[in-house]
């Protein structure tokens, strides 16, 4: 499968290969090197994990509920605290008594679980 194609089955467990013994972590999706060195629980590449997040079946188009976000974590393997302390402090709405996380806020949250990382690099603040 190519970069970024739409992904039908998330069922899927991390792929860790050995690569001529420094292991490596590969996207389940394109099968592209997401990571080389420990077993981490990346399941896809950045190209491929944004296309996921921005197609994910959603109730409103604007973004995330609650009960879909909690679903897509479990779904992508993402630790829920960690998942909302990367998360932080963010803009999103409220439509219908729902409150709704915006896609790019959720890309980013779960980009920085999967990288291991504790804050965001200046260019990802919008």
């Amino acid at each position: 499968m190519k970069h970024g194609s739409p992904i039908k089955n998330i069922n899927m467990k991390p792929i860790y290969k050995f690569n001529s013994g420094n292991g490596a972590m590969l996207c389940n999706s394109c099968s592209v090197i997401i990571s080389t060195g420990k077993k981490t629980s990346a399941l896809l590449c950045s190209k491929c994990l944004k296309t996921y997040i921005y197609e994910y079946p959603l109730k409103y188009e604007e973004g995330f509920t609650g009960k879909e976000l909690s679903e897509l974590l479990t779904k992508l393997l993402i630790v829920k605290e960690k998942f909302f302390e990367n998360l932080g402090v963010h803009t999103g709405m409220v439509i219908e008594g729902n409150s709704i996380t915006y896609h790019t806020d959720v890309f980013t949250a779960t980009k920085m679980c999967y990288e291991d990382r504790d804050s965001m690099y200046w260019w990802e603040f919008d």
